[in-house]
């Protein structure tokens, strides 16, 4: 028995424009023991953005087969760039704060990969400059989405992890 049944989409934000590599455990259980498992792709592949059939096969120590598939859903860099804006306008900072964060955001969401990278360094250096005004939990999430979302998007600036280095608060 495949344990994914109920799950048929998993997803996965993208950590490189590639995609993401993607490990998932299919839960296969059988009560005379399970003797082989295959799945393609395999857990631990590269998947690219987007979503992409899985079909495993699963036999068991009395030479029966069970066959079972999922998609894997692989978010790209401009849906994950859309989903941290969503979230910065859902935090209900400060109108000073949360403009120019939001700013940033928008004319990354606007720009080519490129013209993005740069506005999402800016994005992060506002975040900096406002962290005063943002909770620190909320700080530390703005700065990994947004360095996420870089490596996403192929950005080559060492500026994420300069800031979220200097501005993580120690727990």
């Amino acid at each position: 028995v495949f344990g994914l049944a109920a799950a048929s989409l998993l997803e996965f934000n993208a950590t490189s424009p590639s995609g993401a590599i993607v490990t998932f455990n299919t839960g296969v259980k059988d009560n005379v023991g399970v003797t082989s498992l295959s799945c393609e792709p395999a857990s631990g592949s590269l998947f690219a953005v987007g979503p992409t059939p899985v079909n495993c096969t699963a036999s068991d120590a009395a030479g029966n087969t069970s066959h079972d598939s999922f998609i894997v859903s692989v978010i790209g860099a401009h849906e994950q760039l859309f989903n941290l804006l969503q979230y910065v306008t859902g935090l209900n900072l400060p109108n000073g704060t949360a403009q120019p964060l939001v700013n940033q955001l928008k004319e990354a969401y606007s720009q080519d990969a490129y013209s993005a990278c740069n506005k999402l360094g800016d994005f992060l250096s506002m975040v900096q400059k406002k962290s005063g005004n943002i909770p620190n939990d909320e700080k530390a999430v703005l700065i990994s989405e947004a360095s996420r979302v870089m490596d996403a998007t192929g950005c080559t600036s060492g500026i994420s992890a300069t800031i979220s280095t200097r501005s993580l608060p120690h727990f």
